[in-house]
């Protein structure tokens, strides 16, 4: 459901209320998809919603409700014989890996730098006390250099892989929110624990 809109004083419980008015039940399920403020008159936050419900085909014939259909975007997973090698465990080499394990691989990985617990120790030294560790600092290590910013979620890209990746996140313990948020982040301290929990699912997961 489209155009679901609060008044800056509403709080979100309201969202419920709102969309069993529009469909004329209480029998439903749903969750925040997307949210933007809208200023072009009067100020709202404007909501679009994903609703589980029975008999959905009924409710299409109503202004702003569409089928939602979810992209599969699980990898083949069938066993594997061979294991192939990822280079930097960075976020490239991170979701690399995290979709090799998905389709059955159990790969490789070198990095540079540490775990995150250890790679930790040594930027708050070198922070302190100016001794840098050329394998273990703020560029190296698990994570990779985003493992020590806010974890800015922004992206101009319309890819279908930007959802699947966000909820690789939340799965492993980042908010809800960054699904829908327009200027979503993580935040600084949250990125460190997300990561390690990843990397310990994919070292359990071979």
């Amino acid at each position: 459901i489209n155009e679901i809109k609060l008044t800056l004083n509403e709080p979100e419980t309201k969202i419920r209320d709102k969309i069993a008015k529009k469909l004329r039940t209480s029998q439903f399920a749903y969750e925040i998809y997307r949210i933007s403020l809208d200023c072009r008159k009067e100020i709202f936050f404007t909501y679009s919603v994903l609703v589980t419900i029975n008999n959905e085909e009924k409710y299409l014939k109503i202004n702003g409700v569409s089928k939602y259909e979810k992209s599969d975007l699980s990898a083949e997973s069938k066993q594997r014989n061979y294991r192939p090698i990822v280079i930097g465990y960075g976020p490239s080499g991170i979701f690399c890996t995290y979709r090799l394990i998905e389709a059955g691989f159990k790969p490789l990985v070198f990095e540079r730098g540490p775990r995150i617990n250890k790679r930790e120790k040594d930027v708050d030294l070198f922070f302190k006390e100016g001794i840098l560790n050329p394998d273990s600092n703020i560029q190296y290590g698990e994570g990779g250099a985003g493992t020590f910013s806010d974890a800015k979620l922004t992206t101009r890209i319309k890819d279908r892989y930007v959802e699947y990746i966000l909820n690789v996140f939340v799965e492993h313990g980042a908010r809800k929110d960054i699904k829908y948020k327009a200027h979503a982040h993580i935040g600084t301290d949250e990125i460190r624990k997300v990561i390690t929990n990843i990397t310990d699912d994919l070292i359990q997961k071979g």
